[in-house]
């Protein structure tokens, strides 16, 4: 696996630069489909990733760290070789979190920073970057822990409801398409 380099980490605790760095491993070098198998269920790996992989393609993994500041998280992608294509504030982690941990919203000043992977390959790291203020501490702590915010997704190529149904069937077994997001234009399932 490679790490992050220790010289770009500045403002990044530790456990955080390792979990970053796991994830840009994740986005430069894993193969969609054996991601996408070790997430199935055992009967649905074999007939499944195949038809999966007819109509999507690997599109991100994510994670949430604790920087200093939103800067540290760009300096490490860049330096990193990624291209920042936005960073903006997020709402819905924002909302996670203070439901999880029963805090007012305006303690997460959660920020998404989405980073490509040059080359061609369409594939991205997204941060959620919180930046650790007094009194977060232990919030930092459980989430670097538990990678609640942690996840790869995958983009459903061209999008029609019987597709993205069939594949909500598949992934869960359940009909109703809650995880499934429209996104750019494009259904984007998140696991």
């Amino acid at each position: 696996m490679r790490a992050v380099d220790p010289d770009v980490v500045a403002g990044l605790h530790p456990a955080d630069e390792s979990r970053l760095g796991q994830t840009l491993n994740t986005v430069r070098t894993a193969n969609g489909q054996d991601l996408l198998a070790g997430l199935l269920p055992e009967g649905a790996r074999t007939q499944g990733v195949a038809d999966f992989f007819r109509c999507c393609r690997f599109e991100h993994a994510a994670v949430l760290v604790f920087p200093d500041d939103t800067s540290s998280v760009v300096s490490v992608l860049q330096r990193e070789g990624l291209r920042i294509r936005s960073e903006v504030p997020s709402t819905v982690v924002r909302g996670r979190l203070a439901a999880r941990y029963r805090m007012s919203e305006d303690r997460f000043d959660v920020w998404i920073i989405h980073g490509a992977v040059p080359g061609g390959t369409l594939r991205e790291v997204e941060v959620f970057a919180l930046p650790l203020r007094p009194g977060l501490e232990p919030v930092a702590d459980d989430e670097r822990v538990h990678d609640r915010e942690a996840h790869v997704a995958f983009e459903v190529v061209d999008p029609d409801p019987v597709t993205v149904g069939g594949l909500w069937d598949m992934l869960t077994g359940v009909a109703g398409g809650a995880g499934i997001g429209e996104f750019g234009g494009g259904g984007v399932a998140g696991l």
